[in-house]
């Protein structure tokens, strides 16, 4: 399977990191607490989404994906995900991830400041652990909203 990362517009963005925060974030994401805040997460937004869209593949923006294991979750119930992280070898580990479970997540290298997606192009858009960690954060939300369709899930 070929890598399934894009690089948006992010030539002003450091993209690199130190090994023990990849090793750490790699591991951390694969220990009970994360995946129990993650579905608490993704229960949250189930329980608030029209009843008639229940059922329906949802696009769902996953920006600050990290090592993607949120994304994974929500493709592993068959909806259409695309990740976002500036930080690219988190992203990495999240396409491989993605991909030993066969997965068809769509993982982009940017800023939750320059979001690659359309207008209106997404019914939920997450970013837990995400908005303390951007000076920018208003950009952020600004952006948040522009991708989400009407009565899309923030």
């Amino acid at each position: 399977m070929k890598e399934n990362i894009k690089a948006s517009n992010t030539d002003s963005f450091d993209h690199s990191t130190h090994q023990e925060f990849v090793e750490y974030y790699a591991n951390e994401s694969l220990s009970d607490s994360t995946i129990n805040r993650m579905q608490g997460i993704i229960n949250c937004v189930l329980r608030n989404i029209e009843s008639s869209r229940l059922n329906q593949k949802l696009d769902i923006a996953d920006i600050g994906c990290g090592t993607g294991i949120m994304s994974v979750m929500w493709a592993r119930q068959g909806h259409t995900v695309y990740g976002l992280d500036v930080n690219e070898a988190l992203l990495k580990i999240a396409g491989q991830r993605a991909m030993e479970e066969g997965l068809a997540i769509e993982f982009s290298l940017g800023s939750a400041t320059q979001l690659p997606w359309a207008d209106q192009s997404m019914d939920v858009c997450i970013a837990p652990e995400l908005l303390e960690h951007v000076v920018e954060w208003e950009a952020c939300l600004k952006e948040f909203v522009r991708i989400l369709k009407p009565n899309g899930i923030l």
